[in-house]
């Protein structure tokens, strides 16, 4: 049960929009149902019709509560990234009790004959009032909160001035080992440590106020594409490690990545490249989620398994590390033109 919640808690941003898609789906049929089933011309035209119609209106009712199952095995991680976020909170108790209402008061009524008709009457008023209270609520958060959903609130990125020779050349194919990760604002830190004289971990505001440059710089893939001309804006990396303190006898900086999975590494000379940089903004737009944001590595001079996405924890160590694609067959030697 814990391996099943975890896998599920995954790229658990794509799965909330894709459950405000199911239930909008879900409301509008009932909707569009129920409002035939008792409207009286409807009724005449449809006649035994009105039968199935009926039947299609309870089947879409009992599915209702899966993606409501659904939700609440995930409701752990979303409800902690909204914990600031009160409006947010409420809404989502109105639209659970809405259709844990519609869901119940409707089983009620589909089983009229064992439950009597005190029970059912009440059921049917139930019913009618949160579908003309709650319908249009409903609707109105399952449309307005996907795109909320969708992209996390990255506003607050201010980008410094843009380089003459930006503006990206090609275009970016996306390989991931795992579902693409969904970090915003709230659940989203930076860390620093290992063999280092200052840890840190840093929240996504504060991460943000540290100094940041840009850069233009071509981006290549060891699979043969490349887009040229990137414009990066973020903290260079060895500034990064300068504002640590990189103990004597570390040797190695090891990156890791958001999804939980992904590592690699640089020696600290290739990690004190003057063009390395931990961006969070590319061609002066919030890095999407499927190229790597809230933030990743660039090292434009080695090929891009070594620009790790999801980029949120640094760790400076003693030994060597082998990174998830050079376990896997890559060259150790990531150089552009060199592997």
């Amino acid at each position: 049960m814990k391996g099943m919640l975890e896998r599920l808690r995954k790229g658990y941003g794509k799965k909330l929009v894709a459950l405000h898609t199911w239930n909008g789906w879900i409301v509008v049929i009932l909707a569009l149902t129920g409002l035939l089933l008792v409207g009286g011309f409807w009724r005449g035209l449809l006649g035994e019709g009105r039968v199935w119609l009926k039947w299609l209106h309870i089947a879409v009712g009992v599915a209702s509560i899966l993606p409501v199952i659904y939700y609440l095995l995930l409701a752990g991680k979303h409800w902690k990234q909204l914990r600031q976020k009160p409006w947010q909170r409420f809404n989502v108790l109105v639209v659970l009790a809405l259709l844990l209402g519609w869901f119940g008061s409707g089983v009620l009524l589909w089983q009229f004959k064992a439950v009597g008709p005190r029970v059912s009457n009440t059921a049917l008023t139930v019913h009618d009032l949160l579908t003309w209270i709650g319908l249009p609520y409903i609707i109105y958060h399952s449309l307005t909160r996907t795109k909320w959903l969708k992209e996390p609130a990255r506003r607050s990125i201010k980008p410094e001035a843009r380089p003459v020779g930006g503006g990206a050349q090609g275009h970016f194919r996306v390989y991931t080992v795992t579902d693409i990760p969904s970090f915003s604002n709230e659940n989203w830190s930076f860390t620093i440590d290992g063999l280092v004289n200052n840890k840190f971990k840093w929240s996504w505001e504060d991460f943000l106020k540290l100094k940041r440059k840009v850069q233009v710089s071509d981006f290549h893939c060891v699979t043969g594409w490349s887009v040229y001309n990137n414009t990066w804006e973020g903290i260079p990396l060895r500034e990064l490690l300068q504002k640590a303190g990189v103990k004597p006898n570390a040797k190695t900086v090891k990156f890791y990545s958001g999804d939980g999975v992904y590592t690699d590494t640089l020696t600290l000379d290739q990690a004190n490249m003057d063009d390395c940089m931990v961006a969070v903004m590319h061609d002066g737009k919030p890095i999407p989620s499927d190229l790597g944001g809230l933030v990743r590595l660039i090292v434009p001079k080695m090929y891009a398994y070594r620009s790790v996405k999801w980029l949120n924890r640094i760790e400076l160590i003693e030994g060597e590390h082998v990174g998830y694609w050079e376990q896997r067959g890559y060259s150790n030697d990531a150089w552009v033109g060199m592997s």
